[in-house]
């Protein structure tokens, strides 16, 4: 489905045009064409734009590595954001054609600060009555902003699985750390990538960025930069829970040795004297003696008892 917004500069009014694209924009009119999950929409309007064959490529295929590319009509930059769907976090990809009086943005999932945009027709006004390029700044803001919800989840999952640590370690406990751990992992990736391709928009080293933009795309390239700071602090912790976790299960598996051990070493006079008067001799002292059995028990229960108090002494149970 694609949706044309058409933004008129002499009479500063806006609407949505429910024709197909058929012509660039004139020079007192901006376009924003809002491409979802429309191969065919996309492929109708790239000879119109003079869209170069290697972004068609870029566009049309998924996870695209984030970047910016400057071409002759036009400036392509493809930005990630990230949504909590089902407990996952889940990376949405958007891509932006930016041109002189144009913006296309093309994109499979649904983008919440896309659908914003659609609902409050006001605002969009407003944007593109600066230019198209705010409206890349307005969704690329949101998406980074995107990030934070997802850091804000993943460290109230981490304190849930911290506090179950120190009761039970466990192997489920472990899954869900490295899931963690892959996700911040995967958000670290993105952010650092976003980094470059945000400064140079905040810095205008690239065209079709007017000044009045580049406060914007600095306040956006902050954002980014506390994003990078928070996913290594939030690394940082999950490792250190992951070695907490390894540390509570050593300790555990320890104090199952120890009561084996105790267990084991305690029976062991046991399993002597048993063993010793279950042997089939016929001339052994105690077997005809009328307290043997007596004996027998009694010298089992004093050993026992004397592993046991020096246990106690030495602290090992």
């Amino acid at each position: 489905m694609a949706r044309t917004w058409v933004y008129y500069h002499k009479t500063n009014t806006l609407e949505e045009s429910k024709e197909p694209v058929t012509k660039l924009p004139k020079k007192d009119e901006v376009f924003w064409i809002d491409i979802h999950e429309n191969r065919e929409d996309f492929l109708a309007i790239k000879d119109i734009f003079n869209i170069h064959p290697l972004t068609v490529d870029d566009c049309l295929k998924k996870e695209t590595r984030i970047k910016i590319e400057v071409f002759e009509k036009y400036v392509l930059a493809i930005l990630y954001g990230v949504v909590i769907q089902k407990g996952e976090i889940k990376i949405q990809e958007v891509d932006f054609i930016l041109g002189e009086n144009f913006i296309i943005t093309n994109h499979l999932n649904d983008i919440d600060a896309i659908h914003v945009l659609h609902d409050d027709p006001k605002e969009l006004q407003m944007l593109l009555a600066k230019g198209p390029e705010f409206v890349l700044q307005y969704i690329t803001d949101r998406l980074m902003e995107s990030f934070f919800t997802a850091i804000e989840t993943i460290d109230q999952e981490i304190d849930i699985v911290e506090a179950k640590i120190f009761k039970k370690a466990d192997s489920h406990s472990l899954g869900k750390l490295f899931k963690f751990k892959q996700h911040v992992m995967d958000m670290k990736r993105h952010t650092t990538n976003h980094r470059e391709v945000i400064n140079a928009m905040a810095k205008r080293t690239v065209p079709f960025f007017s000044p009045r933009s580049e406060v914007y795309f600095r306040d956006t390239y902050d954002k980014v930069i506390r994003i990078t700071d928070f996913i290594e602090i939030q690394r940082e912790i999950v490792a250190n829970i992951v070695e907490t976790h390894t540390i509570v299960m050593s300790n555990q598996m320890n104090a199952v040795i120890k009561v084996l051990t105790v267990v084991a070493t305690v029976t062991m006079p046991l399993t002597v004297i048993s063993s010793i008067y279950g042997m089939n001799f016929h001339f052994m002292p105690e077997l005809d003696w009328k307290y043997g059995y007596a004996f027998a028990w009694a010298v089992m229960i004093c050993s026992v008892t004397v592993l046991l108090i020096y246990f106690k002494k030495k602290s090992w149970i």
